[in-house]
C-alpha cells in the first residue's frame, strides 16, 4: 500500500512550492508572518493525501519537487525510506532517511538553518499524520505538532 504526503508546513522566510510530477498536484505555501510566528502559527498546505512516488532512476516523473527561494529538492520513496535528491555546488546528492510504514500518511515541516560555511540550508522534520491535524486553512498551531509522532527529526540539507 502506498504512503502519502498529507500536509506540508512552511516555516521558511520565503514561499515554498510543492509539485508532485506524477500526480500533478501543485500548491504554494506562503511563509508565516511575524505576527503568525508570535502567535505560534505555522503556514500550512491544506490536508490532501498525495501518494509519494517510488524512486526510479530511469523515470524522471517519479518524484515531488519542493522549491523555495533559490533552493529545491526532489522527494520520493526508495527501499521503504524517504529519499531526498538535492544539489550542492551543481552536483546531485541523495540522502535516504526514516522508515516508511505501509499506507501511512506524513507531514513535512520545513525550517531554515544557517550552514557552518555561511548561507542558508533547509531543515526538514517528518511527522506521522493524525486526523486531528487536518486543516482547510492556511495556518495551524505549532502546539499540535507535540501530538504527532516524529518519524525523522531534523534532516539538515545544505541545498542551493
Amino acid at each position: 500500500m502506498p504512503v502519502g504526503i498529507m500536509q506540508v508546513l512552511n516555516n521558511l522566510n520565503v514561499p515554498l512550492g510543492y509539485r508532485n510530477v506524477e500526480s500533478e498536484l501543485f500548491f504554494i505555501i506562503q511563509p508565516p508572518t511575524s505576527e503568525n510566528r508570535k502567535d505560534r502559527l505555522l503556514a500550512t498546505s491544506k490536508s490532501v493525501d498525495d501518494t509519494l512516488p517510488w524512486y526510479n532512476p530511469d523515470d524522471d516523473t517519479r518524484h515531488i519537487w519542493l522549491l523555495w527561494g533559490n533552493g529545491s529538492l526532489r522527494l520520493s520513496e526508495h527501499n521503504a525510506q524517504f529519499r531526498f535528491d538535492y544539489q550542492v555546488n551543481k552536483t546531485w546528492h541523495s540522502k535516504s532517511v526514516g522508515k516508511l510504514s505501509n499506507g501511512a500518511r506524513y507531514v513535512l515541516k520545513f525550517d531554515p538553518y544557517e550552514k557552518t560555511q555561511g548561507g542558508l540550508g533547509v531543515e526538514i522534520t517528518i511527522f506521522r499524520y493524525k486526523d486531528l491535524f487536518r486543516t482547510i486553512g492556511t495556518h495551524i498551531s505549532r502546539d499540535l505538532l507535540e501530538q504527532l509522532d516524529t518519524v525523522v527529526d531534523q534532516i539538515f540539507l545544505p541545498v542551493e
